[in-house]
């Protein structure tokens, strides 16, 4: 018989008993010959066990009301928090925003002043090289 075959088809029919006795028999006959037929046989049988004792558990009657009972404490606990302890992350939160409000603000106000200042300093560099806004272009030409 086919080793192969045996592996994927047949061995988990022949664990259960639902084979016919004469495939049954040629099953038994290739694992008394097979060291990897019978080695492969009883990790199958483990494995199987292994399936069946997790069914086996038992369900907790009780595991909802633990569930309930420990969803209502927190709640509980969650709403008698002292006003200390509500108050103080409001508070550090707030300080952290003011505090980027205000950094912000003198950022911004630093850099205004700068552009302000290159913008001024430009201007009256390019004043001192011409001076061709004072006088029109027909005078600068003609010479008069």
């Amino acid at each position: 018989m086919n080793c192969k075959k045996i592996h994927t088809i047949d061995l988990i029919p022949y664990l259960r008993g639902e084979m016919p006795e004469n495939e049954s028999r040629k099953i038994q006959q290739h694992l008394d010959e097979c060291p990897a037929g019978r080695s492969f046989l009883s990790y199958t049988n483990e494995v199987l066990s292994g399936i069946q004792a997790e069914k086996a558990l038992e369900d907790d009657p009780f595991l909802p009301t633990r569930v309930i009972g420990h969803l209502q404490e927190s709640s509980i606990a969650a709403t008698y928090q002292p006003l200390r302890a509500r108050l103080i992350p409001t508070l550090v939160l707030g300080l952290f925003i003011l505090a980027g409000l205000i950094g912000g603000f003198g950022i911004g106000r630093v850099l205004t002043e700068n552009q302000a200042h290159n913008k001024i300093t430009t201007d009256m560099s390019s004043l001192m090289i011409s001076d061709l806004h004072e006088e029109p272009m027909e005078t600068f030409f003609l010479g008069n």
